[in-house]
């Protein structure tokens, strides 16, 4: 992990002096990826995508994106495309070198994980020390960048000093973002429309001080020999200064466009500027289990927040109080997180949500509200009766909680609606078949993530399988004699007699599995479930006098 000292931005009034900030390689490597894209190309959201993964699988990778035929262009960018041959977009460059296999350096964007991985694999050739100050009266950057070479070397080396500007907006066709995966189901950008108004762009390339391959630092460098270049910056009007940051490197300049290999590379702190803006503050909206995925989904509400960089999430660990970081979700991205690792049939979840702004100040953990998650249980059936039970939410405030119930994996429909003080039912007399439970609240004012077409107005609970209702009339054998349980390729029901069919549900009362038996005899039914997944399950067997026989298995 690089070095970084910070010592925080401020005009030190008695002496005239402006504080300086620090950041080194410190020995290690970090790779450079340079993305070109645009406004117009609509398949630039996916790059993106791809973009934001990579930084996240490799923390050690800078990202900047050099923008073409919009209003983000600038000279360098334009000459970075030209001398690199870039054709098509969203692609790029990683460490301006030319891998194995490829004719050109400039790939697409499905190889830049390996690309990284692949440089991050080897050592470094040089350190980089980057010491850098700024004046908020006159908008100048004050910069030096030192190499030191880690090795001995032979050929030429240059340093650069890369201006990028964060959450960059406009309005128009010049700064609107096409957006070709508006209507990919799943994609992060689905439903955030074509054009995104209002987008913001993120690591733009301003300006490259030492232009496209930088100047003139090193020449046959023996070990420990370094070199400081300085620079200095006048930050435009128009430009937010808060959002500005600094990438040094420093590149091999060969005789041929494939021998300009970047050979480490450090950046600023994001928001490098001076950080004169009250830090945001962003709350969970709701949490909701998908109906699709089964998971939770943590949904807040971003209009309004300003100088956002990320949302960071946090769940609650087995020790009450203490919240472990679970994942990131970048400011431009739609304001939604699906915890894939959450088990809504199992247990409750309690969430909590920060901000991390341009300046790198995260919102304390402290401000956060905690959202806990309803999560409803079956009790018990006796005389048709079923008992289930909940766990209330918490989070919001909310007055009445709506009973639904799918019957045979049928749609949900209301039963019932109680008050928020209560957090049990009675459901008499429940039809035949497998019925399965949930609880919902209707969340007031709804819920808008940012930049999606459709908000979210309820909150759904888990859903729980009242496995034994409806057999009325029979003796405790219908109940099914299932092994071996747990399984994992195949079941046998036994003591059932003569099956006809059999249904196979899973937790949340769905149907996915139905088999009709061609024998008639009472041979064991024998079921293969080795295309499940793992988890609990219901089978429910029609047998010939007309009754059933249903019981749970757990597939592992």
């Amino acid at each position: 992990m690089r070095s970084l000292f910070f010592f925080a931005f401020a005009i030190l009034v008695s002496t005239g002096i402006f504080a300086q900030d620090t950041v080194s390689t410190n020995g290690q490597k970090f790779v450079l990826l340079e993305s070109v894209t645009g406004a117009w190309t609509g398949w630039a959201p996916d790059g993106i995508v791809f973009l934001n993964n990579t930084k996240s699988t490799y923390p050690k990778t800078i990202c900047v994106q050099h923008h073409h035929m919009d209003g983000m262009v600038n000279t360098q960018s334009t000459g970075f495309q030209q001398s690199f041959n870039a054709s098509a977009y969203p692609t790029g460059a990683v460490d301006r070198k030319l891998f194995s296999g490829q004719t050109k350096i400039i790939m697409g964007r499905q190889d830049w994980n390996t690309s990284v991985a692949s440089q991050l694999a080897t050592s470094p050739t040089f350190d980089i020390t980057l010491i850098y100050s700024y004046n908020p009266s006159t908008r100048v950057i004050t910069a030096s960048v030192t190499g030191k070479a880690l090795t001995s070397l032979s050929g030429d080396y240059y340093t650069n000093l890369y201006i990028i500007e964060d959450s960059v907006t406009g309005t128009g066709s010049q700064y609107d973002q096409a957006n070709q995966s508006n209507s990919i189901t799943g994609h992060p950008f689905f439903g955030a429309g074509n054009p995104i108004q209002g987008f913001n762009h993120m690591n733009v390339v301003r300006d490259m001080l030492g232009g496209v391959f930088g100047n003139t630092a090193f020449s046959n460098p023996a070990v420990n020999t370094t070199y400081t270049k300085n620079y200095t910056y006048t930050v435009p009007t128009g430009y937010d200064a808060q959002h500005i940051r600094l990438v040094a490197t420093i590149a091999k300049y060969g005789l041929t466009i494939n021998d300009r290999e970047v050979q480490n590379a450090v950046e600023s702190n994001a928001g490098s500027m001076p950080c004169s803006y009250t830090p945001p503050q962003v709350q969970i909206c709701v949490v909701s289990v998908d109906t699709t995925s089964g998971k939770n989904v943590i949904v807040w509400e971003k209009a309004g927040i300003k100088h956002a960089k990320e949302y960071k999430i946090y769940r609650e660990t087995s020790t009450p109080g203490s919240y472990q970081h679970i994942g990131t979700k970048a400011a431009n991205l739609f304001s939604t997180y699906e915890d894939a690792s959450s088990n809504p049939q199992a247990q409750s979840y309690r969430y909590k949500l920060t901000v991390v702004d341009s300046c790198n100040r995260e919102m304390p953990l402290s401000l956060a509200n905690a959202h806990q998650t309803v999560h409803v249980s079956f009790n018990v059936l006796t005389n048709n009766t079923v008992y289930i039970s909940w766990v209330p939410y918490s989070g919001v405030s909310y007055t009445t909680y709506t009973i639904k119930r799918s019957n045979n994996g049928g749609p949900y429909v209301q039963i019932a609606q109680i008050g928020s003080g209560t957090t049990n039912y009675s459901d008499a007399n429940p039809p035949s078949g497998v019925n399965s439970y949930r609880v919902e609240i209707l969340v007031p004012n709804g819920c808008n993530p940012s930049a999606k077409n459709t908000g979210y107005n309820v909150i759904i609970s888990n859903a729980t399988v009242a496995w034994h209702t409806g057999i009325g009339g029979l003796s405790v054998n219908s109940e099914a004699i299932i092994h071996p349980n747990p399984a994992s390729d195949f079941i046998i029901l036994t003591n059932a007699g003569k099956v006809q069919s059999y249904f196979v549900y899973d937790l949340t009362g769905k149907v996915i599995m139905v088999g009709e038996v061609s024998t008639n005899s009472n041979s064991p039914l024998k079921v293969d479930i080795s295309t499940l997944s793992d988890g609990m399950y219901l089978l429910k067997a029609i047998v010939s006098d007309g009754n059933m026989q249903v019981g749970r298995f757990q597939k592992q």
